[in-house]
């Protein structure tokens, strides 16, 4: 960032792009209740998940992430 600032923000661009077409996903491996807040550190600090966890503010139905 300090050096070769441009860099960074192409390859930003560049892999926004490929999630937009599809070309990347994102795995989401556990979605836990806010409620529920305290067993998503702990399976991070586990290391038991395999992508992203989840942590959602609503009545505890399954959510996809809007990436």
């Amino acid at each position: 960032m300090i050096h070769q600032p441009n860099v960074l923000g192409d390859s930003l661009k560049e892999l926004l792009s490929w999630l937009s077409k599809g070309l990347i996903t994102i795995n989401i491996s556990d979605t836990f209740s806010l409620a529920e807040a305290h067993l998503a550190f702990t399976a991070l600090k586990d290391r038991r998940s395999i992508g992203k966890v989840m942590i959602t503010f609503n009545d505890g139905r399954i959510v996809k992430s809007k990436l």
